[in-house]
């Protein structure tokens, strides 16, 4: 499987849906924070910034010449051309992406004018992903595994 490229994408993301299924469950305990509130960090340190770790920055430089060759890339990240640890990093793409599903709800990374714009930008990539595909994507809640106690002797 190639590292990037749209054949690099041929799963469905299903962290949003992850979301989704974890605030349903949760509302049955108690009532669960509006998606402003819980976005609210996440969208500032996208937007603003945040100090990149060494080996953030270290894998960056090592695949900054395919990332540079992608014009999303470009224009989606504020990612210096030759980053160092420290170096402030900005996501507006994201902080843009969480404030529409703040806004919009979560089934709108799936259904909806961000979706759209999620599949004809994979679409363009080469990824055999379409619209089609998120639209029909549904999270599966599935039992946890148990195993026997364990005493760890306290």
């Amino acid at each position: 499987m190639p590292w990037r490229g749209g054949l690099a994408a041929n799963t469905m993301a299903g962290t949003v849906s992850g979301w989704q299924e974890a605030r349903r469950q949760s509302a049955k305990l108690a009532p669960c924070l509006p998606l402003e509130t819980l976005f609210e960090d996440a969208i500032f340190h996208a937007a603003q910034g945040y100090p990149m770790s060494q080996s953030e920055a270290l894998l960056l430089r090592e695949k900054m010449p395919d990332l540079l060759a992608n014009p999303q890339f470009r224009t989606a990240y504020d990612v210096p051309q030759a980053p160092q640890t420290g170096h402030i990093r900005r996501n507006p793409a994201l902080a843009r992406t969480l404030e529409s599903l703040a806004r919009n709800g979560l089934d709108s990374f799936y259904e909806g004018p961000l979706a759209k714009m999620l599949a004809t930008g994979l679409a363009e990539a080469g990824s055999p992903l379409d619209h089609a595909d998120f639209a029909s994507h549904t999270v599966r809640v599935t039992q946890l595994a148990h195993g026997p106690a364990r005493r760890t002797g306290f």
